[in-house]
């Protein structure tokens, strides 16, 4: 069943290809209400392979450019220095890259599609602000922090004695190296956009505006932006024909059925019919796909098995174990 959807997903990114006359490179990562994760830092390994095999496929030295590549990308965001080095991964190996948003591209996500040479989504096309967040990992189950608030905190009129005493506070419940962390991530984002959009048009302007609308600390962190609303100088759009919004969509429904196939209601459902009491089956964090390179993923094997009344199945009784993730390929 797994195989059928991928060979589906590869169809569709066929038609992608043949629209756009270029190699697709796909970036997914789960963004269903079940189940969501993160860009990270093992992406560049699988991107790189990538790159590798789309350059042997259409016959480009290695230390040769692809003439242009068209990202499809669907996430909700992830980390920002990864997003920064898979930006000059990309430059390294592509005169030019565009992203096309197969439905959402949030946070870190939209700073992705800010830094290449063209935006590319439907209308209905979902980008987001964003800001480094501040995780406090010696205390993992506490609300991580947008560091636009805590500058924008700062900033107000406070007399010098609240403001010492909001950063104790502050240092009490967060590690200051997790705060100087995001601000140095902010500080790479800045300069990231600085040198794409300087070096194209040297206006400053383009830069204030993007600034005030993706990363003032006035607006809170992935408020939600529609594509056909974004009007900024030198940001490249175009809007899809509905035809392929169509493959889009068909996409983003084959990759959200690969990367989880028993959903939680599936499997309640499933023990509920099955004479079976277990079942196994992956869960996979992200794809990175191409008709060159096939498809890589970062995977987890899960097995969930049932010992209970089968007439009266409810989620908190079903077991899940999950395995360490692993880089896998097909």
């Amino acid at each position: 069943m797994f195989e059928l959807e991928i060979e589906k997903i590869l169809i569709e990114i066929k038609k992608l290809e043949t629209h756009f006359s270029a190699p697709v490179l796909l970036l997914y990562t789960p963004s269903m209400v079940d189940f969501t994760a993160d860009i990270t830092h093992a992406v560049l390994d699988s991107v790189e392979k990538q790159l590798i095999k789309i350059k042997k496929y259409y016959k480009i030295s290695i230390d040769k450019k692809v003439p242009k590549i068209v990202v499809a990308l669907s996430s909700s965001g992830g980390n920002f220095p990864t997003i920064i080095n898979l930006n000059k991964l990309l430059r390294e190996n592509a005169e030019r890259y565009e992203v096309l948003i197969l439905d959402r591209a949030f946070s870190a996500a939209t700073l992705l599609a800010l830094l290449a040479d063209k935006i590319i989504g439907s209308q209905q096309a979902l980008l987001s602000t964003f800001s480094p967040l501040v995780s406090n990992f010696m205390n993992p189950n506490q609300r991580a922090v947008a560091i636009s608030d805590i500058e924008l905190l700062l900033s107000n009129q406070f007399d010098d004695k609240t403001k010492v005493a909001f950063i104790e506070k502050l240092y009490q419940e967060i590690d200051p190296i997790c705060i100087a962390q995001a601000l140095r991530a902010k500080r790479q984002i800045e300069k990231a956009v600085e040198n794409r959009y300087l070096s194209s048009d040297g206006n400053t302007s383009t830069l204030e505006k993007i600034y005030k609308l993706f990363l003032d600390s006035s607006i809170s962190h992935n408020q939600l932006l529609i594509f056909r609303d974004i009007d900024i100088p030198c940001v490249h759009k175009e809007f899809l024909s509905l035809t392929m919004e169509e493959t889009c969509s068909n996409l983003i429904e084959l990759l959200n059925k690969a990367a989880l196939p028993f959903p939680p209601q599936e499997l309640v459902n499933f023990f509920s019919t099955s004479p079976e009491n277990s079942l196994q089956f992956h869960l996979h964090l992200y794809f990175v796909v191409s008709q060159a390179g096939r498809i890589t993923s970062l995977r987890r094997d899960c097995i969930s098995t049932f010992s209970g009344d089968k007439q009266k199945v409810t989620l908190p009784e079903i077991s899940v174990k999950l395995s360490t993730p692993y880089c896998w390929n097909f």
